[in-house]
């Protein structure tokens, strides 16, 4: 009896190793023609009911999960989020030249 429990606490292990490295892999499964209906899924059914603002952080997470390696699971932080999405429309704006004479 106790060599069977033995053989079945040794099986139960090599699953759990098995799924640990699944699961830090990514979605092995995931197929990337699944993308272009995820895309008209979020642009039909999400995208109308955010603000713009909402908009660019869901679509930042988007561009950093399942459109980068096919895997469902995103951990971001606020400073990333800053980076990505929050940048100030001021930092990249160019210039006003209106109402200056020339040089």
């Amino acid at each position: 009896m106790n060599k069977r429990l033995e053989k079945i606490r040794q099986l139960l292990s090599e699953l759990e190793d098995e799924l640990e490295a699944e699961a830090s892999t990514g979605d092995r499964d995931f197929c990337a023609l699944e993308l272009t209906l995820i895309i008209q899924e979020i642009i039909d059914d999400l995208q109308p009911l955010l603000s713009p603002y909402e908009t660019a952080f869901y679509w930042y997470a988007f561009r950093h999960s399942i459109a980068k390696d096919g895997n469902p699971h995103v951990r971001l932080s606020g400073k990333a989020l800053r980076r990505g999405c929050v940048k100030s429309s001021y930092s990249t704006a160019i210039e006003n030249t209106f109402g200056r004479k020339g040089p």
